[in-house]
């Protein structure tokens, strides 16, 4: 395990699946940080960058993760079970165990980029409600 980590050491995991409707690029900054996937941590932090007019992911609901946002460029739609709530930079969000969730970049020339911290239970299981 590293005392320290800077973010542009960390490597970027490109993701682009559903007919590109899902496209993500993240950095996996605990992972980084322990030198172990998973991490074995306690929590998960990474920092996420959707790219314009995609999803973060399918919306889907995490059996024993919490997961916490933090909105730090762009802007979109959270969705909280059946919820649209409008999200920009500056914003902070958590969605509990059992809260069905992803995000949409609605811009078609900006990013969208969060951190999220999650807890990182070994046992959580996801299950997609829209893919």
């Amino acid at each position: 395990m590293k005392l320290k980590i800077n973010l542009r050491d960390v490597p970027v995991q490109h993701q682009q699946w559903g007919d590109g409707r899902y496209d993500r690029r993240r950095k996996h900054v605990s992972e980084a940080l322990s030198g172990r996937v998973p991490s074995g941590d306690p929590f998960d932090v990474e920092i996420t960058t959707v790219a314009p007019g995609c999803f973060n992911c399918p919306q889907h609901t995490h059996t024993r993760n919490a997961e916490f946002f933090i909105i730090l460029s762009g802007s979109g739609i959270a969705y909280h079970n059946d919820t649209e709530v409008p999200i920009e930079a500056g914003d902070c969000f958590m969605r509990h165990p059992g809260t069905s969730h992803h995000l949409h970049n609605l811009s078609t020339t900006e990013d969208l980029t969060f951190i999220v911290i999650s807890q990182d239970h070994a046992d959580d299981a996801e299950s997609i409600q829209n893919p």
